[in-house]
Order: C-alpha cells, then sequence, then structure tokens
C-alpha cells in the first residue's frame, strides 16, 4: 500500500474545529504535548502507526485526514 501523507496543518485544523487544546491531544494520545507541537508545525511526523489513533481521537476519517499517495498496488 502506499504511504499515507501526513499534514499538520489538517491535524491542526481538525483539532481546533474539535475545540481541542494541544495538551488534550497529547494526552488523549499519550504523548508530550512537544510532539503535538512538532507534527502541527512541520516539525516531525508522528509514526505511521498512530496515524488511525489520531484520526479516531479526533473522530475523522482516517483518509480523509491522511490520504494515501497513490492509489492501492493490488
Amino acid at each position: 500500500m502506499p504511504d499515507r501523507v501526513f499534514d499538520g496543518g489538517k491535524l491542526r485544523d481538525r483539532r481546533v474545529i474539535k475545540r481541542l487544546s494541544q495538551a488534550t491531544l497529547a494526552q488523549g494520545l499519550h504523548v508530550k504535548v512537544n510532539a503535538v507541537y512538532r507534527w502541527e508545525n512541520g516539525l516531525a511526523a508522528p509514526p505511521r502507526e498512530r496515524l488511525s489513533a489520531i484520526a479516531v481521537f479526533l473522530d475523522a476519517d482516517l483518509n480523509e485526514l491522511f490520504p494515501r499517495t497513490g492509489s492501492p498496488n493490488l
């Protein structure tokens, strides 16, 4: 499967829409606030295995929040 595209701006926008602070998101994902800050500002990206937990916590569709770079290679 193609990799998912991580966009910190999308993460921040969704967090703001849900009216969550960076601290609340960090607590819900069991990471430090600094990690959320770095993700949102493009300084780092979360591990791929954490993307689904982020989408669930933000009540977002995984494919909408983190789309794949291409079509599935079946």
